[in-house]
């Protein structure tokens, strides 16, 4: 049997995502982590506890939260995007210490860097295997004993409808000669697993959840709550005989803290 996890969207740096409690900071300090900050710590550690070893680790993008300039910095708890890259490499040591082999993609400029910047000193600190030299890949096509994977960290994300963005990908993949049998994408923080009949074989689509609790601008971009996450964690795909099965590791997204009614007294 192959194992093959499966983490995105960490966020480090942010103040709704993952920060190590003892990581140092670029100011010589350490930070102390919020009610949100604490909850997800909590829960990496549970599952990186009883996660398996795995043959395979992909970490597919977003694993920094860069400086956040839309927000003039203000929603990170380190803003040197070198310092929260040793932090996410403190995170993920009890799962490399698990592993046998390591794959990055890239992220999103906005969080990891023009050209995967910071992303990429990530990926070869981790191991990751390289492309060309480059450790964080752009776009990952891996054959795992047999099955192929089209792997990559960005997709479309529909408000409703959610599952719409993953099966246009499987779409326009059977378009191709090449056809995927495994397609796996994240960004959209959602955990979404589809099954669908081709030709001649069953393919399916995954999804992976994040790790970054609702944001100030998820909250305020389009309609309150509508970007919320209603699951948080990991996934392992166990591959045997040609076949494949899905094992997430999900948690709850904390409830939401929201303030009581203001009442508008007439004078």
């Amino acid at each position: 049997m192959i194992k093959i996890g499966i983490i995105a969207d960490l966020h480090v740096g942010s103040a709704f995502g993952l920060w190590p409690p003892k990581a140092r900071l670029s100011t010589g300090g350490h930070y102390q982590l919020n009610i949100g900050q604490r909850y997800l710590n909590k829960h990496w550690r549970s599952i990186t506890d009883i996660l398996p070893p795995l043959d395979i680790l992909i970490l597919n993008g977003d694993i920094i939260d860069g400086q956040n300039p839309k927000g003039m910095v203000r929603y990170v708890c380190e803003p040197d995007p070198q310092f929260q890259a040793r932090a996410a490499l403190e995170l993920l040591q009890p799962v490399l210490a698990k592993t046998k082999s390591v794959f990055c993609t890239e992220g999103t400029e906005y969080h990891e860097g023009e050209s995967a910047t910071w992303a990429e000193w990530l990926a070869r600190e981790v191991g990751s295997i390289d492309k060309d030299g480059h450790y964080a890949w752009d776009w990952l096509l891996l054959d795992v004993g047999g099955l192929r994977f089209d792997i990559a960290h960005r997709q479309a994300f529909f408000i409703r409808y959610r599952s719409t963005a993953l099966e246009r990908e499987m779409q326009f993949s059977a378009m191709l000669s090449g056809t995927a049998d495994v397609i796996i994408r994240s960004h959209t923080h959602q955990y979404i697993w589809l099954k669908m009949p081709g030709d001649s074989r069953l393919q399916m689509a995954l999804s992976t959840p994040g790790w970054q609790i609702q944001t100030h601008y998820a909250r305020t971009s389009c309609s309150p709550n509508r970007l919320l996450s209603l699951q948080l964690g990991m996934v392992m795909l166990e591959i045997e005989g040609g076949q494949i099965q899905d094992r997430a590791y999900l948690f709850p997204h904390p409830p939401l803290r929201r303030a009581k009614y203001a009442e508008a007294k007439a004078t």
